[in-house]
């Protein structure tokens, strides 16, 4: 029994909350390369630029998950290799955006 609870806490110790997705490490990456004002307009800029250079590498493997921006109906469609195409609303692309400008621009240090 003894044995059981060690080994149960060492599986708890590997366990620190969920990964994040591809979506998620994509958006950082590009918010890092963004130079000059990081808004949420550019983002979407550059996520549509993503996505035309990924239509024009059809064959490349090392082309960008996002496949298509949508401003009228505010949804992001990007490919994610073991669940295929999904949808994203802006809001969750907005929540990411502020995650990744937060670690790009930690809060200063002035009272």
């Amino acid at each position: 029994m003894l044995g059981l609870v060690r080994m149960a806490v060492k599986f708890k110790r590997q366990q620190c909350g969920r990964r994040y997705g591809r979506l998620h490490t994509y958006i950082v990456e590009v918010v890092s390369a963004i130079k000059g004002p990081v808004t949420f307009e550019v983002l979407l800029d550059e996520l549509e630029l993503a996505a035309a250079r990924r239509e024009l590498q059809r064959a490349s493997a090392s082309a960008s998950p996002i496949e298509k921006v949508d401003r009228v109906y505010e949804e992001v469609t990007f490919h994610d290799p073991r669940a295929g195409r999904k949808k994203v609303a802006f809001g969750r692309l907005r929540n990411i955006f502020t995650e990744a400008k937060k670690a790009r621009f930690p809060a200063s240090a002035k009272p």
